[in-house]
């Protein structure tokens, strides 16, 4: 691979991201200068950009996180391999092939803390995706847009340790709920799963985070597990892969405005179903090495940024998948 594919961007996404850049950071410098004349205590770390922790919110207390998702695939795996793309021939089944796909998500979370040592979010995500084809001597660009299914997630503090370098650990479980469309159509036709927004199925998670901070050292362990359920895709009964996350994180403050971070991200697929058939080209396992950047504007704000790229690749049958992701997040707490 290239040095170009590690780092070519396309003009549509990536430039709405830096807008999108560029308005917080041009929303958040004047708060920040408010903070002039105050007394600032030593630099403190914010933690992981592309995974979670073991943090709980106090009784009280609220918080609202806007997130930012890009990637885009264009190069097909068989397990770990590259492969090259070939057009179906005339009469192959399935007559259509992908060749590219890319997606952004903007997500919103809101956070609470409902009772001591127990507290909830609500993530409601929004998807832009589009996907391209090609038949035997015709080229096709379908795409959607719209809200995805709504998770609903409590956790509870099991451990937390308030001396000066404190560590947390916290156990969280929650529901996905289809909020999301799993039938929309295109000419007639019903949608690939990828362009669909949501699932059709109601799925648990189950989370466990850590954290521990030392002076300006931050580091951090994070499991996810969902469990997906039998959906729908059109009228066909359909049921995405199980998804196990593993994230292990460092952060470390440079200053009382700047954080560089650098973490590990694992994601497991299983493989999906279509009429209790599983597809052979789903689900696998893949890893990712993730620079990052916190921008903290001021106590209870910061802006972060952090570009994932896969180190490791084991998927299952040919996939597509991508060089990079751009993660951006701001997190805002009252």
């Amino acid at each position: 691979m290239t040095l170009s594919r590690w780092y070519k961007l396309t003009p549509a996404a990536p430039g709405r991201f830096f807008l999108i850049l560029l308005a917080f950071i041009f929303l958040a410098f004047p708060a920040n200068a408010e903070q002039k004349g105050k007394k600032i205590k030593g630099p403190k770390p914010v933690g992981a950009v592309n995974s979670s922790n073991g943090s709980v919110f106090p009784k009280g207390k609220y918080g609202a996180i806007f997130k930012y998702v890009y990637f885009k695939q264009d190069q097909l795996y068989d397990g770990s391999d590259e492969v090259d793309f070939t057009r179906p021939r005339k009469g192959q089944k399935p007559g259509k092939k992908c060749y590219e796909r890319s997606m952004e998500k903007y997500q919103l979370t809101l956070r609470t803390g409902i009772f001591e040592n127990f507290d909830a979010r609500l993530i409601i995500p929004y998807f832009d995706k589009e996907m391209k084809r090609k038949s035997f001597k015709e080229d096709f660009t379908d795409s959607n847009s719209g809200i995805g299914d709504i998770k609903l997630i409590s956790r509870y503090r099991i451990l937390s340790q308030k001396e000066k370098d404190p560590f947390n650990l916290a156990f969280g479980a929650g529901l996905k709920m289809p909020t999301g469309k799993s039938d929309d159509k295109e000419n007639g036709k019903t949608l690939p799963g990828f362009l669909q927004t949501g699932s059709g199925s109601w799925d648990p998670i189950i989370e466990i985070g850590a954290h521990k901070v030392m002076g300006r050292h931050w580091l951090s362990s994070y499991l996810m597990y969902l469990m997906t359920t039998e959906g729908e895709l059109g009228d066909r009964d359909f049921e995405r892969p199980d998804v196990f996350k593993y994230n292990f994180a460092y952060a470390y403050a440079l200053t009382n405005l700047f954080d560089l971070g650098l973490e590990l991200n694992g994601v497991i697929k299983g493989k999906a179903e279509l009429d209790g058939k599983k597809l052979d080209n789903t689900g696998g396992h893949t890893v990712y090495l993730t620079p990052g950047v916190h921008f903290k504007f001021y106590k209870g704000m910061h802006f972060d940024v952090c570009v994932p790229i896969p180190v490791y690749r084991d998927l299952n049958g040919t996939q597509l998948s991508e060089d990079y992701r751009i993660v951006a997040k701001l997190a805002m707490t009252f």
